[in-house]
């Protein structure tokens, strides 16, 4: 972003000086005619030739200080990215596309049965999902390299009542560009990708990224 501006600001200089090289010229040709003037036989007449002068001048200027306004303010902006989307399944092998839930606030966690910081975490991610399920959230616990029967009769044996998804080979895990276990990134109601956490989550964490965007979505 700052290459572009840089270019602009050259070229605003380059403009600026170009005029007064300009100026200085004219100013230049203002004097011989004043030295003419006074050495022909016939004057010229020196008001006249100063007004047109001196008009030029202001007029150049004023140009060449708009074109330099304005290449100075057209800051290039971003192009926004577009909003998030995977497909998982779920225990049935139905797809299930992360863009079904829009509108509310995702956490999406990527775990495995055999993942010891996984399990640490999850009554953590469990608690928060109860306090905050009613209030545009959802959680997302996505499966990887279990069998969904097993990790499905994990969750049941612990408890666990956020929505529990699959993808057993992982291919979301990396086209999101995660590499490692317990994963999670966190998107806003729009579909925008927030914020990205590698290694287990805490409540403090999710009090401090999670929560401000439930009450952005609540009071826009």
């Amino acid at each position: 972003m700052d290459q572009p501006v840089s270019r602009r600001a050259v070229v605003a200089v380059v403009v600026v000086t170009a005029v007064l090289i300009l100026g200085l010229v004219l100013a230049g040709s203002l004097g011989s005619a004043l030295y003419s003037g006074e050495q022909a036989a016939a004057p010229v007449d020196v008001t006249e030739t100063a007004a047109v002068t001196l008009a030029a001048t202001a007029t150049l200027a004023a140009t060449a200080t708009l074109a330099a306004t304005a290449m100075l303010a057209a800051t290039p902006t971003a192009t926004p990215a577009p909003p998030l989307d995977f497909t998982v399944q779920n225990l049935a092998g139905d797809p299930i596309h992360l863009s079904d839930y829009r509108g509310q606030v995702a956490l999406v966690n990527f775990w495995a049965t055999w993942c010891a910081p996984c399990k640490e975490e999850m009554p953590i991610l469990d608690a928060y999902y109860q306090d905050h399920r009613e209030s545009g959230f959802v959680l997302l616990g996505i499966n990887v390299s279990d069998r969904p029967n097993e990790a499905a009769a994990f969750f049941d044996e612990a408890g666990y009542t956020f929505p529990i998804l699959f993808d057993p080979p992982g291919n979301v895990l990396i086209e999101m560009g995660l590499r490692g276990l317990p994963s999670s990134i966190v998107v806003d109601a729009e579909g925008h990708r927030v914020k990205t956490w590698i290694g287990p989550l805490t409540r403090e964490m999710l009090d401090e990224d999670v929560t401000p965007l439930l009450a952005a979505d609540e009071f826009p």
